[in-house]
This record gives C-alpha cells, sequence and structure tokens, in this order.
C-alpha cells in the first residue's frame, strides 16, 4: 500500500514540478520502453530466477554468481539489440511529439530496464523477496523522486522549457534504474559467502521461450499499454499526460483483489493437490465475489471523486474525465479476470489463459485503429472494455465446456 501511495505521488509531484506537456512525454516515453524491454527481456530475468533459485551445496560465491549474471545479461543485450536495431528502422513512423529526446534513449533506457529486472530475478532467487520488492516499488521511486527535485535546483531546464523539462524526465527515468540495479548488485555481493561451493544450475536458454513469454507479455502490453502509443498518434502532449494519469488513478479499482490473489495462490495450490471439487469450488467463488465487491465499491469511490482528483492534480487533466469512466469499468471486468487467470496459472493451465486472451487482444488492436483516430481519447478505454468483454466470454465458453469452475481446475490440462 505505501508503495502504491508513492509511485502515485511522485507521479502527481512530477505533472506539478515539470508541466502537463513534460509528463505527456514522459508518458509516451516509458510506455515506448516497457514495448522495448518487453521484447529484449522475453523471461530472461525469469531464467536469471530459476538459475539461482537451483543452489546446491553450502551457500553461492560471488565468482559463480557474477558469472551467471554475466551470462543473463549478454543474452538480455542481444535481444536488446536486435529490439534497438528494429526500433531504429521504425522511426520515420514515431509522432513528431515521440521525437524530443534522441531515439538511443529508448534503446539505452530499455537496456537499464532489462539490466534491473535480471538482478531482481537474481535477487528472488537468492530468496531475498524483501530486497527485491523494495528495490522495485520503493527505492526507484525515491530515487526518481530525488533526482528530478536536484534537476530542478540545478535549473538545468530553465532555458530550454516544456522539450528541455521532458528530456530531464527521460534521464531521470534512467538514472533510477541505474542507482535502484547498483544497489541490488552491492546487496547480491554482500550475501554472498567466500569460498562457497554453491553452484547455479545455468540451463541452456530455450528461444522458442524466449518467444513465448516475448507473446504472453504483449498481449498483456496490448490490453494496458498500447493505448498510450495509440494515442499519441492523435493527441496532444498534456492530454497523452491526462489519460496517463487516469491509468494510475484507476489502479485504485484492481488493488484489493491483487490482495486477494496473493492470499489465494496458495490455498487453492493446496486443494488442487488434494482434489477436492467441493474445497476448490468454495476457494474460487468466494474470491471472485470478494474481488467484484471490493472493486465495485472502488469504482463508485473513484466514479464520485475521479473528476476532482484530476482537477486538484492539473486543471487541464479534467479532459480525461470521459476516459478515467470507462477505465473504471475496465478494471472493475479486469478484478474478476485476474482472479480467474491466477487461478488457471495455479493449475497449470497457462495456454488457456493465451488463447482467452488472443481473440480479447485482436478485438483491442482492431478498435484501436478504427476508433481512436475518429473519436480520440475516449476511444482507447472502450476498445480495451470490448476486448475484456471477449476474454469473459471465451473463459465462460472454456468453464461450461469442462462442467463447470472446479472441474475446469481440476481435469489434467489438454
Amino acid at each position: 500500500m505505501l508503495a502504491a501511495a508513492l509511485g502515485l505521488g511522485v507521479q502527481i509531484w512530477l505533472v506539478r514540478a515539470y508541466g502537463t506537456t513534460a509528463f505527456g512525454y514522459f508518458s509516451y516515453f516509458v510506455t515506448a520502453v516497457a514495448l522495448l524491454s518487453l521484447f529484449a527481456q522475453g523471461g530472461v530475468d525469469t531464467w536469471m530466477l530459476r538459475s539461482v533459485a537451483s543452489l546446491h551445496g553450502r551457500g553461492i560465491s560471488w565468482m559463480v554468481l557474477r558469472a551467471a549474471l554475466w551470462r543473463h545479461l549478454r543474452l538480455g543485450l542481444i535481444a536488446s539489440g536486435l529490439t534497438g536495431v528494429a526500433f531504429g528502422l521504425a522511426t520515420p513512423w514515431l509522432p513528431e511529439s515521440g521525437k524530443i529526446v534522441p531515439i538511443g534513449w529508448f534503446f539505452v533506457t530499455s537496456v537499464a530496464l532489462m539490466a534491473f529486472r535480471v538482478l531482481v530475478g537474481a535477487t528472488r532467487g537468492l530468496r531475498l523477496a524483501l530486497v527485491a520488492d523494495s528495490a522495485e516499488q520503493l527505492l526507484r521511486n525515491v530515487a526518481m523522486l530525488l533526482i528530478a527535485w536536484c534537476l530542478l535546483q540545478l535549473q538545468l531546464s530553465a532555458d530550454g522549457g516544456a522539450r528541455e523539462h521532458a528530456a530531464n524526465l527521460v534521464v531521470v527515468y534512467w538514472l533510477s534504474f541505474v542507482t535502484s540495479g547498483l544497489w541490488l548488485l552491492l546487496r547480491l555481493r554482500s550475501s554472498c559467502v567466500p569460498g562457497a561451493t554453491g553452484v547455479a544450475t545455468i540451463e541452456p536458454y530455450n528461444w522458442r521461450v524466449h518467444l513465448s513469454f516475448t507473446g504472453t507479455a504483449l498481449l498483456g502490453y496490448a490490453f494496458f499499454q498500447l493505448d498510450t502509443l495509440w494515442l499519441g498518434h492523435y493527441v496532444t502532449l498534456p492530454e497523452l499526460g491526462a489519460y496517463n494519469m487516469a491509468c494510475n488513478l484507476v489502479r485504485l479499482v484492481i488493488f484489493f483483489p491483487m490482495i486477494v490473489v496473493s492470499v489465494l495462490q496458495p490455498r487453492l495450490a493446496a486443494a488442487l493437490a488434494t482434489h477436492n471439487a467441493e474445497h476448490v469450488q468454495r476457494l474460487v467463488y468466494a474470491a471472485l465475489s470478494t474481488s467484484a465487491v471490493a472493486a465495485i465499491a472502488s469504482a463508485l469511490l473513484l466514479g464520485l471523486s475521479g473528476d476532482w482528483v484530476l482537477a486538484t492534480i492539473n486543471p487541464e487533466y479534467t479532459v480525461a474525465s470521459t476516459s478515467l469512466r470507462w477505465l473504471i469499468a475496465v478494471h472493475t471486468i479486469n478484478a474478476v479476470l485476474m482472479v480467474w487467470g491466477a487461478c488457471l496459472a495455479v493449475s497449470h493451465r497457462f495456454s488457456d489463459t493465451l488463447w482467452a486472451q488472443i481473440p480479447g487482444a485482436l478485438v483491442t488492436v482492431a478498435l484501436y485503429a478504427w476508433a481512436i483516430p475518429r473519436w480520440g481519447m475516449p476511444a482507447a478505454p472502450v476498445a480495451v472494455l470490448a476486448g475484456m468483454l471477449v476474454c469473459v466470454l471465451v473463459y465462460a465458453w472454456m468453464a461450461s465446456k469442462r462442467g463447470g469452475i472446479s472441474h475446469a481446475l481440476l481435469l489434467p490440462p489438454s
């Protein structure tokens, strides 16, 4: 809860301190970097986690861990390089508002993000989950806040206006990953045992797995981040920043469902191991109903206060009021889909999630292409909502075909 509040607080402060135009470009830049790093990572961070977690013997030495880190980072750099070349070729199709900083900054920042994710994976592999969470959710936001404040105090952007402010925010974002990554590296170094005999079992990296991870992540990107890139071609930077702020605010709707998911997964795993259909059904129904009630309550609260909150952040952001209402509807449905997706993951039915999301993502992207040029910002969340409803229908069809929720989870995966 503290991390979520801090993250939102930093975003609001950036709007107030750097202006709506700079924050709008920053939103576009962050979304583009997320797409680049998505291709670059492709599960390399998860592979790092598995390699370090496979330690045997007594502890691990820094020499062994350093070798494992370098091998995983090298693979990530290869993928980053290929992605960077492809992005460079696509430069002519970027909107003019997306060309405020040199194209190299997109690549450099995506590499920093990829390296940071690999370090997080290694940290989790050493069972330092609290350290990893602190770096991801607290330290990085604090670093962004402090660095951005220092740049303002130095008045490096006083003469350049909004464009210079936007460029400074790009530097702030990159430095947040560099500083957090260096802190993680020091913690990993201090966690190693001198003279330890533990060895990390590094499996050969499977590029098919890389593509599978990338494909799954792309589906999620199509629902919740691609809209920002698409809107960048049709709305002004202040409007893009307003839409991004609405996306940040609406996460309140899924905050409690995320807690429900974290509590549900270990209990559901135990119930599935005993093949107790009644217990499984009771757990899933309880989680679904709790998530739905919490999401609806949060949606009502945000629906009543959303316009006031946007106006308080910046009067220009009331332009996103209609989009905020549609986004509230999107995440109310997403709160239920999150629970069912977690259930499928625990029962090792990843293919079900994949095949349910593909038609929904296709509908969403098709509506982006058709509706956003015609109706602008409000069309983006409507497209996501349509895709979400398609996912609901596919999930319901899959469950009914297998005889209900409990049987859908207990039957062996096809």
